[in-house]
């Protein structure tokens, strides 16, 4: 039985999707609180 695995490369990572980067993004803004907007 041949299986193909379109898109992968060995053990390198396939690139994240546009609604995976978004959610990563909106988590890390979620997070900021305006002490950390604050200037030095």
């Amino acid at each position: 039985m041949l299986i193909h695995f379109w898109g992968v490369r060995g053990s390198l990572p396939t690139p994240l999707k546009n609604s995976q980067v978004q959610a990563k993004i909106a988590a890390v803004v979620s997070r900021i609180s305006p002490k950390d907007l604050e200037s030095a």
